[in-house]
């Protein structure tokens, strides 16, 4: 099934956005099955008398020059951003009013990039600078690869000019503020597509299904796409939680862990292992989980008989950990790495995190 194209403007006082945008997806043969926007009440009204007026529409006359038939936009395509009780919004002008515009066009991005069955082009040329921050911003969380933003580009002498909508295929004649007359056959009008991170593959159905406030999306997506660092430790699972994200480790893997964190959390610096100090130190946080009749605890203790062969042993067994890490965080990974620092007279090691980021059960 072929899927629906919908384009997505958002406007204010100047609808000419929506047919200039139209117009530059005609020269690259993407124009949209359906159009919607969101703007104000005002902007409502300017937009359908400009737009959609029987008469005088220049949403008609632009298929109509063009012999576009077939692309859905009508008054109900309009959307007026309501608040919280349901209220249409006159005007942006207020922190509430903004919060209010925030709110509705975050979760109607949503529910528009829930809809399989269509691809969406977003436009923010139009409306107040927060409405198209808004409207980016909101596709950046929600959109899906095949999504696109844009905005639409006119040449200087025609942009702002409230009696030019699109170039026209004939001559046409408008005056500008300056009193020139100017020809919109003439007119330079092209679409500047803009890139955009998409946040979706990385956020879970909370954010990308539940309808929520702004503020409460962009708290959630700041959580699951960059979360606090937080390594907590529970022996009893053998298991490490790297921001809430859970690893089982085998009992070597969790005492070295262990160990790097604890030096971590008392403030020590990076370390070359190789002294019976350090063999006593590793061996104590190996106790803590294995008892030393334990066959595991044994041939660990037997293997570090010589402190020399710590080094070794240490360097074989973080490169297991910090792969199993890697496999579990993707790439959150890097501070909950055992990391190296090769300084003279050789490679030492650490775990670049503070004591309020490291817990132990």
């Amino acid at each position: 099934m072929t899927r629906k194209r919908v384009l997505l403007c958002v406007t204010g006082m100047t609808p000419q956005v929506v047919t200039e945008t139209l117009f530059a997806l005609k020269e690259k043969s993407e124009l949209p099955n359906e159009i919607i926007v969101i703007t104000t009440a005002r902007g409502k009204n300017r937009a359908v008398r400009d737009l959609l007026d029987a008469k005088e529409g220049r949403f008609w006359e632009f298929c109509n020059a063009f012999n576009l038939p077939g692309i859905s936009f009508d008054e109900s395509s309009i959307e007026v951003i309501t608040n919280n009780k349901g209220d249409l919004l006159e005007d942006i002008r207020s922190p509430q009013d903004n919060s209010d515009a925030a709110d509705f066009i975050m979760n109607r991005v949503r529910e528009l990039c829930q809809n399989d069955d269509i691809i969406l082009h977003v436009s923010l040329a139009g409306g107040r600078k927060s409405m198209g921050f808004l409207v980016g911003y909101a596709l950046s969380i929600f959109g899906r690869e095949e999504d696109k933003l844009s905005h639409v580009l006119v040449s200087e002498e025609f942009e702002g000019n409230r009696d030019f909508f699109f170039p026209s295929p004939n001559k046409r004649r408008i005056i500008s503020p300056t009193g020139k007359e100017l020809d919109t056959s003439n007119a330079f009008v092209g679409l500047a597509e803009i890139p955009f991170i998409r946040l979706r593959t990385g956020l879970t159905s909370d954010v990308l299904q539940n309808r929520l406030s702004f503020g409460e999306t962009v708290s959630l997506a700041q959580k699951e796409v960059a979360p606090d660092r937080k390594l907590v430790f529970v022996k009893s699972e053998l298991a490490v939680y790297c921001s809430n994200q859970k690893i089982i480790l085998p009992p070597v893997h969790f005492a070295l862990y262990y160990w790097f964190a604890q030096r971590a959390a008392e403030g020590l610096g990076p370390i070359r292992p190789g002294q019976k100090s350090d063999v006593m130190q590793f061996l104590s946080c190996l106790k803590l989980i294995k008892e030393e009749d334990d066959g595991d605890y044994g041939r660990v203790h037997k293997t570090l008989r010589n402190p020399e062969y710590l080094l070794s042993f240490v360097q074989e067994h973080r490169t297991r950990l910090n792969k199993k890490i890697k496999e579990a965080l993707g790439v959150r990974a890097d501070p909950y790495l055992i990391s190296s620092t090769r300084k003279k007279p050789g490679c030492s090691y650490f775990l670049e995190l503070t004591a309020d980021q490291i817990e132990f059960s």
